[in-house]
């Protein structure tokens, strides 16, 4: 047997892309870090820090309920999603989607929804096509709720030309997406009339795409477990939305729902722009809506901070707390 093919340092080819690609990411996280140090430097730290510090805790804790309230959501909106035959118990569900936003923090651009779809395979007991599917499905309706967050700001208050654009660009994306996918769910049978006259790998590629579209009956059945799923995903971002607004009282920010909007849809933009836990694009883009709004600096950074301290709570620590809750449920029987 002849050895694997080797690149000029004598590693494997695939192990040496995968370093390069390693070596990439890290590398952009580096920059990335490097720019958000250089431009917080001028940025009123002493004077945020002293509005943070007089934040009204109360308000605080209402915005990291708001962040916290999104899961249950989360979790039946995946079960709606997913074909009943297989549908996984609302606790255990649970538990994936608390994975699922661990991972989808920590891990790069789709390593996220890779991670969702080995945990509802692995945990969930899901078949892999199913899975597939209900993360597809969960892209689409995730990118309407953003879509209808920023019709909301734009009916509320003049937009920005970047969040304009970048609107038409992310309806260009979700139109293509949902195109795609009732395509799918009608060509299910032509699929595998495809792959039973191939053979070799295109015949396995379309039987695997045909194995996934089989479990798009929601969009073939009047979408309506979908529709019902869309509902859940727009609660979730009024969530988003009580949680801006929160931070707004804890702060002292007098905006009210107009100025809330506006950080959610900026948001939802502008964390399409992949770092770990969002560090930095996320302040910068609250402290950037905030400060156009007449917000002074100071204050506009504290509420940046607070807002996404609030967020990324719950989505970092709510798995581990699961699993130290099983586990100690686990020891005391």
């Amino acid at each position: 047997m002849s050895p694997p093919p080797s690149d000029s340092s004598g590693w494997p080819a695939l192990a040496g892309a995968e370093a390069r690609r390693r070596w990439l990411w890290s590398g952009l996280i580096v920059l990335v870090v490097i720019g958000v140090a250089v431009a917080a430097r001028g940025l009123p730290w002493r004077q945020a820090w002293l509005a943070l510090i007089g934040a009204r805790p109360g308000w605080a804790i209402a915005a990291l309920a708001a962040n916290l309230a999104m899961f249950p959501l989360w979790a039946s909106q995946w079960r709606w999603l997913t074909p009943p035959t297989q549908r996984p118990g609302w606790g255990r569900m649970l538990d994936i989607v608390a994975l699922t936003s661990l991972t989808q923090n920590l891990l790069p651009a789709l390593g996220g929804q890779a991670a969702a779809i080995g945990l509802l395979v692995l945990r969930g007991g899901v078949a892999r096509g199913a899975a597939v599917s209900v993360v597809a499905l969960d892209q689409m309706l995730t990118g309407i709720a953003k879509l209808a967050a920023l019709g909301a700001a734009a009916a509320l208050a003049p937009m920005p030309g970047w969040m304009r654009g970048g609107a038409w660009s992310l309806l260009g994306l979700v139109a293509a997406l949902l195109i795609l996918l009732v395509a799918l769910a009608y060509g299910t049978e032509r699929l595998h009339w495809f792959a039973r006259r191939r053979s070799g790998l295109i015949a396995r590629a379309l039987a695997g795409v045909a194995g996934v579209t089989q479990h798009l009956s929601g969009l073939r059945r009047g979408g309506g477990p979908v529709w019902l799923a869309l509902g859940y995903a727009l609660v979730k971002k009024g969530c988003e939305v009580a949680a801006a607004l929160a931070v707004q009282y804890a702060c002292g920010i007098d905006l009210g729902a107009v100025g809330a909007v506006l950080v959610v849809a900026a948001l939802g933009l502008s964390t399409l722009i992949r770092t770990p836990g969002n560090l930095g694009v996320y302040e910068a883009t609250v402290l950037l809506i905030y400060s156009s709004l007449g917000v002074p600096p100071a204050l506009a950074l504290a509420a940046a901070v607070l807002q996404h301290f609030a967020t990324l709570v719950p989505r970092l620590g709510l798995a581990p707390l699961l699993l130290l809750a099983r586990r100690v449920g686990l020891a005391s029987r």
